[in-house]
C-alpha cells in the first residue's frame, strides 16, 4: 500500500527549498507540502504551488512512464523537454534557469512599489 498526501500551505513559517526548482520558498509565501513513501522510505517535500503543478504536468505529458513509481523532478528535466516547460510553465522555468541570488533579486524587484 502506498501513502501519498499533498496539502496546500497558505504561508510557510520557515524557509524551504522547492523540490522542483531548487529555489527557496521564503517565509510567508504559499507552498505545497507533499508527503509520501517512495522506495520504501518516508519523504516530505515542499514546492512552490506553480512548480508542483508544472512537475505533475511534465510527468503526465512529457515522460513515458512504464512503472507507477517513475517520477522525474522538474529540475531534472531532459534538455529536449525544456522548451515545453518554458512554453507551458514560464515562471517555474524562469526559477530553474536563475541562480538562488538572481531569483532573490528578482523577487525583491517585484516587491518594490
Amino acid at each position: 500500500m502506498t501513502f501519498i498526501s499533498e496539502k496546500p500551505v497558505k504561508s510557510v513559517r520557515k524557509r524551504h527549498c522547492c523540490n522542483a526548482c531548487n529555489k527557496l520558498i521564503e517565509v510567508g509565501e504559499p507552498a505545497v507540502n507533499w508527503c509520501g513513501v517512495t522506495d520504501g522510505q518516508f519523504d516530505s517535500s515542499y514546492y512552490h504551488p506553480d512548480c508542483r503543478e508544472a512537475e505533475v504536468a511534465y510527468n503526465r505529458d512529457c515522460i513515458e512512464t512504464h512503472w507507477s513509481d517513475d517520477w522525474d523532478r522538474l529540475c531534472e528535466a531532459e534538455h529536449d523537454n525544456l522548451p515545453w516547460i518554458k512554453e507551458h510553465w514560464p515562471i517555474p522555468y524562469l526559477r530553474m534557469c536563475m541562480t538562488q541570488a538572481q531569483w532573490a533579486a528578482h523577487n525583491s524587484q517585484k516587491a518594490r512599489p
